[in-house]
């Protein structure tokens, strides 16, 4: 009787432990891959913005038009600066679930965004920014 019940508990023990495992991996956030390919110095590029205009269903702004000059840098430490013309602004960014969080100036904002090799596409409708790595970065 008493090696039944220690078996059970043993079985018990192990299916428990394999639905807990199952479990956290079902639950924790998808990170992907592109988090270290974002890492570098990012620069807006019209042609690229004109390029992915026509791709979108919707209209869309392009920021360089409002803002001039658009620089990013994002960090491996997991913040960022931003550049728009002469005014900057620090944050942190993280990418989960397919999209790019920022956070800055006490608010967060989630991102739909393609990365392309030297490409990085942020949708923020009704803007587009269009930026391409910056050579060595």
């Amino acid at each position: 009787m008493k090696n039944t019940i220690n078996r059970f508990a043993i079985i018990f023990g192990i299916i428990a432990g394999i639905v807990t495992i199952v479990y956290f991996i079902n639950n924790t956030p998808k990170t992907s891959s592109n988090v270290v390919d974002i890492v570098g110095i990012w620069i807006q590029d019209d042609i690229l913005y004109h390029r992915e205009a026509k791709k979108t269903d919707e209209p869309t702004g392009n920021l360089s038009d409002a803002y001039g000059e658009i620089k990013i840098i994002f960090n491996a430490n997991f913040t960022y600066k931003s550049y728009f013309d002469n005014t900057s602004s620090n944050g942190e960014w993280k990418i989960e679930n397919d999209s790019l969080y920022m956070t800055g100036h006490n608010k967060k904002d989630r991102f739909k965004y393609k990365l392309n090799n030297d490409e990085l596409i942020i949708y923020s409708y009704p803007w587009l920014m269009a930026l391409r790595r910056e050579k060595g970065s």
